[in-house]
């Protein structure tokens, strides 16, 4: 086999791989943001999206009487999170219910009401996960069925690999063709 035909048989191949390496990172780069509503005391899932994302368990502050429970199609939890929802709204205090020297509030603030709050959850994506359940002191309020728009779709990245396939093998087949003369 000459030199310059292995070369390109040796970039086709590398370029395939770093392909398929960035096939099996895919996944790892991508983040549900989950949004739960509570709506005068109603909870439920106001709007889950799946963006491009790397994951960060920062992003969250794991703390809370709620818990997000993400769990695959056998309801194996592969990822849990806390956290709050609540109606109550603490006010900013006035200037005179501020100790000046050590920035504690004094006075006793009562606390107002809203009547909706939301909170923004950030998941991992799994290929496998199916539902999200929501819980409050371990109390199953709601699931929420992932749907399949919003599940990873590998046959996307399939698309550029033909076409750059189809594109090397049209120049190799152009390359190793005679040329004719035009008559």
């Amino acid at each position: 086999m000459p030199k310059r035909k292995r070369l390109k048989i040796a970039i086709i191949a590398l370029l395939s791989a770093i392909y398929l390496v960035s096939l099996v990172n895919a996944s790892s780069e991508m983040t549900f943001i989950f949004v739960v509503k509570n709506e005068n005391g109603m909870i439920y899932a106001d709007d889950l999206q799946l963006f491009n994302s790397v994951f960060s368990e920062l992003s969250n502050k794991n703390e809370g009487s709620y818990r997000a429970d993400l769990v695959d199609n056998k309801n194996n939890i592969l990822f849990s999170v806390k956290f709050n929802l609540g109606l109550g709204v603490l006010p900013t205090p006035p200037a005179e219910c501020i100790n000046q020297t050590t920035g504690e509030v004094i006075c006793e603030l009562p606390s107002l009401e809203r009547d909706s709050s939301y909170v923004t959850i950030n998941l991992p994506y799994f290929k496998n996960a199916n539902d999200i359940g929501v819980y409050k002191n371990d109390k199953l309020l709601f699931s929420y069925e992932i749907p399949v728009a919003e599940k990873f779709n590998y046959l996307i990245l399939l698309v550029p690999v033909v076409i750059i396939a189809l594109f090397i093998l049209f120049l190799l087949v152009a390359k190793t063709r005679p040329s004719q003369p035009l008559s």
